[in-house]
C-alpha cells in the first residue's frame, strides 16, 4: 500500500472512530453524519492551535459543529475527549514510558 493510501486508510479510521462515538453518546444517527465528522477533521486541522489548547478548541469546533445534530452538549464534548485520549494522549504516554533511560549518572 502507497502512502497515499495510508492516509486515506487513517482519515478513514478516524472518521470511523469520530463517528462511533458519537453513535454512542446518541448524537449522529446514520453514516449521514460522516460530512459534519469530515468537516471538523478539516476545520481543526487548517486552525493553528498550540498544545496545552488544543484539547479546548477541538471540543468548541465539536460543539458548534455537532450541536446541529443535537443539544448533548456533554456527549459531544465526551466524544472528542475519549477521541483525543485514544489517538493522542495513550500513544505519547506508553511513547514516553518506553523510553530507555539515562542511568549512568
Amino acid at each position: 500500500m502507497k502512502v497515499g493510501g495510508l492516509t486515506i486508510l487513517r482519515y478513514a479510521i478516524y472518521n470511523f472512530q469520530l463517528w462511533l462515538m458519537l453513535w454512542f453518546f446518541d448524537i449522529s444517527t446514520g453514516l449521514s453524519d460522516l460530512g459534519l465528522i469530515m468537516t471538523y477533521y478539516a476545520a481543526i486541522t487548517l486552525l493553528p492551535t498550540m498544545a496545552v489548547a488544543d484539547l479546548g478548541i477541538r471540543s468548541s469546533i465539536a460543539l458548534f459543529l455537532f450541536s446541529m445534530l443535537s443539544p448533548n452538549s456533554a456527549g459531544i464534548v465526551a466524544s472528542v475527549f475519549l477521541i483525543w485520549v485514544i489517538n493522542l494522549a495513550l500513544p505519547s504516554i506508553v511513547a514516553a514510558l518506553l523510553q530507555p533511560r539515562d542511568d549512568s549518572q
